[in-house]
């Protein structure tokens, strides 16, 4: 099998995997660029289950962009208490308000707009525009980067150049919302085991399992959280 029908063969597999074991989390109710994005940028700093009550609680009181560039700063900051990183939801505040100063009120539609507002890095950016608007940009963070490695037997760091092509917004995907989604959940989900309870769910994955039961301190490995735009 070469490398492209692998790529294939996993892609089909990860997007049955997702239709199959996705949880019914309340963002994904309704796709849209303002819930995606609090979504994400919550849960980057949280568990999941903790997340989900806080998101609910910053939607009942911050429905929409206008409300959240409106609001006092003192507000936002106690909606955001026990999340850590203050300076994340006075950087939601910051790009709120150039959305509305600077886009009449509407979401931009494109990564290249989205990256720009304040405080929102690549994958955030990736994360919205493949997920509200179908735009074909990757998403991939530190739990994507370190199970491909494992799933392709990639031992390059995943910082340098030739691997870091996943992360370039030409990397074009099928179903790219779908994929992005699939991938994230798959990855929290397989590294939540040993690779080896995973090789029976793909054929990659027992390569995986025998490679990393070898040399793992050769992969990616999790690094502590860090404060700059994602």
């Amino acid at each position: 099998m070469n490398d492209t029908q692998r790529f294939t063969l996993f892609r089909k597999d990860l997007l049955r995997w997702f239709a199959e074991n996705r949880r019914p989390l309340p963002w994904r109710a309704d796709y849209t660029p303002y819930r995606t994005w609090i979504a994400e940028v919550m849960m980057q700093q949280t568990q999941m289950d903790r997340g989900v009550q806080y998101f609910l609680r910053w939607m009942e009181r911050f429905p929409d962009v206008a409300a959240v560039a409106a609001a006092p700063e003192e507000d936002l900051l106690k909606a955001w208490e026990g999340l850590g990183y203050y300076r994340r939801a006075r950087n939601i505040q910051a790009a709120a308000r150039v959305i509305m100063e600077r886009h009449g009120g509407n979401f931009p539609t494109s990564y290249a707009d989205i990256l720009a507002l304040p405080g929102v890095g690549p994958y955030t950016a990736g994360a919205i525009a493949s997920t509200a608007y179908n735009e074909e940009v990757p998403c991939v963070d530190g739990n994507v980067e370190r199970v491909l490695s494992r799933v392709f037997d990639i031992d390059t760091p995943v910082k340098e150049a030739a691997s870091a092509n996943w992360r370039k917004p030409s990397s074009r995907k099928a179903r790219p919302g779908t994929s992005i989604r699939g991938s994230w959940s798959w990855a929290r989900s397989y590294a939540a085991k040993s690779p080896s309870a995973n090789a029976a769910r793909w054929p990659g994955c027992a390569k995986a399992a025998t490679s990393a039961s070898r040399t793992n301190a050769r992969f990616p490995a999790r690094k502590p959280p860090s404060r700059r735009s994602r």
